[in-house]
């Protein structure tokens, strides 16, 4: 291909040779000058027109390449998409163009939608089509950008992709077109889902915090006054021996104690502020003794199916956790029925050698999306659910070494099975039946707590028990009276929960120099789990209220051992040897007789 200027010399060449040659003949006509000079515009125009030719198809070129170049950056650009929507005489948008990286976002490649420009749109919710079409329309009718965010399904991923559509109208003004971009927004939109999920689970955790809070001091207290009721029941039941009527009244008095009490049990369980109790467990008799309070919590007018196998064997559990994994099963399967009600079919019996439970419904069932999740915390599918029964059952069975199982299908119910292994028969939870010690004694029991109603039941006790008694009504009289007068105390009995100081940071400076007192902790609220490293020795015990007392005589002597049970002659030798001294100014209470 010949340069420019070189182009150019041969035009001036061709024009000025025949001028040359024209000065010889200065007439008109063929040969002169007049025609040598429409002979060179002849030319000239003729080699304008190979040149524009050749303009015009190097512009071309260029175009070509330029527009393949931006195409190619267009294609390499992640998480967004180029293209062309055109609105179409039946007011349909159209995709018109679109750049490779919508096969990410959307599924399929360009050609794929260039085919049928309407499958885009096609990938658009229902819901939400409509929504879509008619901000399209108002931005036509009004020459204004459009912009606004929508939700395309993916074909692949199983899951919606979350866009931002921006375009602005272009060509003559009918703002029947637009260019613009889709950017993929799907990474930021299920952060702020994740962000939005998270902080609702941090406003149901507190929630729960400030409920197990609540639920543990309205317990403490609860539960002082049941043993204040069931202490002086107990002290009062002998007494009533020639009148059977009056002492079977008091037996069912402290039997409604101890149901009362297990209801606040089962509220600290659920609130995580209970003690752990793993003891042999008769799941036959769990399950017909929840049997009532199942059917008072199933809502729908839903109706209970029982059937349990005889002689199954023990299972080692805690009690109070499974009756809530229980509880939660049967409601579950209550609610998963509509306002018509159905059945809830609750079978025990054994499976080899482990207890199987099997609770089933034909309700609405679950599809596998859902039984994929149904473990999840937090997770529901209900409307006022908040997601922690089926969690805290999981939990619950996997903590005491069960197996859950799920079998559900839309339209067809949900079978919940639960398999635990058995225990020997033999093996129950061990009560030491302790015998009473003489009812004189050289050194007294020294009991703390601010309630005076508990405080003066659990002396009483301890006197029934033949024990001298002083009492403080505070940790620190408490911790004044150890430090001036240690070795008048043979053990002591403190509160956990006291105003001024608390009886584990009683028992700490107590333990800080080097003192050994027996020492039984009690209190409403908290399980022995929740004492610190330092107060788990073989010289402390924790005594949950409220408690029997046989139940405080053998804790005193678990933790006092054979040395407190001295003989009572021992006992009364000291006795009169301590009257015949001195006034000693111990106030000491006199034993009940």
């Amino acid at each position: 291909m010949l340069r420019a200027s070189t182009r150019w010399a041969i035009v001036v060449a061709v024009i000025a040779a025949p001028l040359a040659a024209g000065e010889a003949h200065p007439t008109p006509g063929p040969g002169g000058w007049w025609w040598t000079l429409m002979v060179g515009c002849l030319v000239l125009a003729c080699a304008g027109c190979v040149a524009l030719a050749w303009l015009t198809r190097l512009h071309h070129r260029r175009l070509v390449d330029s527009r393949a170049h931006y195409r190619h950056l267009v294609d390499l650009a992640e998480g967004y998409v180029a293209f062309r929507i055109n609105l179409g005489r039946g007011g349909t948008p159209d995709l018109e163009l679109a750049s490779r990286s919508i096969e990410k976002i959307a599924g399929h490649p360009p050609e794929y939608y260039q085919a049928d420009p309407s499958r885009a749109l096609r990938q658009v919710p229902l819901a939400e089509r409509e929504r879509v079409l008619a901000a399209v329309r108002a931005a036509a009718q009004e020459g204004v950008p459009l912009r606004l965010n929508l939700t395309l399904e993916h074909p692949r991923f199983g899951k919606p992709r979350h866009v931002m559509v921006h375009a602005v109208p272009v060509g003559d003004g009918e703002t029947q077109v637009w260019d613009g971009i889709c950017v993929d927004l799907t990474t930021e939109a299920e952060a702020e889902e994740e962000r939005r999920n998270l902080t609702q689970q941090l406003e149901l955790a507190r929630r729960h915090e400030s409920l197990g809070l609540l639920a543990g001091g309205v317990a403490h207290d609860f539960n002082n006054l049941l043993g204040a009721i069931r202490g002086n029941a107990e002290l009062i039941l002998p007494t009533l021996t020639s009148d059977k009527v009056a002492g079977h009244r008091m037996n069912r008095l402290m039997m409604a104690v101890d149901r009362a009490t297990g209801l606040v049990r089962q509220i600290l369980a659920y609130t995580g502020k209970g003690a752990i109790e793993i003891k042999a467990v008769q799941l036959e008799q769990e399950v017909r003794g929840l049997k009532t309070l199942l059917k008072h919590s199933m809502p729908n007018q839903a109706r209970i199916a029982l059937e349990v196998e005889h002689g199954l064997p023990p299972v080692m559990i805690d009690p109070v956790q499974f009756q809530q994994v229980l509880l939660n099963l049967v409601v579950n399967a209550a609610e998963s029925y509509s306002a018509v009600g159905g059945t809830v079919s609750i079978v025990l019996k054994r499976d080899g050698l482990r207890v199987r439970l099997e609770v089933s419904d034909q309700g609405a069932g679950m599809d596998e999306a859902t039984k994929a999740r149904m473990f999840e915390p937090y997770f529901t599918t209900k409307r006022n659910g908040h997601g922690l029964g089926l969690a805290a059952v999981k939990g619950i069975v996997d903590k005491f070494g069960g197996q859950l199982g799920c079998r559900s299908a839309p339209g067809f119910g949900t079978t919940f099975i639960i398999t635990f292994d058995s225990t020997s028969p033999h093996v129950t939870t061990v009560r030491v039946n302790t015998p009473m010690p003489d009812r004189t004694r050289p050194r007294a029991i020294l009991v703390i707590d601010d309630e005076e109603l508990v405080r003066d039941t659990t002396v009483a006790m301890l006197q029934g028990m033949g024990y001298a008694t002083e009492d403080a009504s505070g940790g620190a009289e408490g911790l004044k009276l150890l430090l001036q007068r240690r070795d008048d105390f043979a053990a002591a009995v403190i509160d956990c929960r006291m105003k001024d100081l608390d009886g584990q940071a009683l028992l700490k400076q107590i333990r800080a120099g080097g003192d050994r007192l027996p020492v039984v902790l009690v209190s409403g609220m908290i399980g022995s789990d929740g004492l610190t490293e330092e107060l788990r020795d073989k010289r402390t015990r924790f005594l949950p209220k409220p408690f029997s007392q046989q139940q405080l005589a053998n804790a005193i002597a678990a933790v006092a051992g054979p040395k407190i049970l001295e003989s009572s002659t021992q006992a009364k030798a000291a006795q009169i040897s301590e009257d015949q001294g001195s006034s000693s100014p111990l106030r000491q209470r006199t034993p009940l007789a």
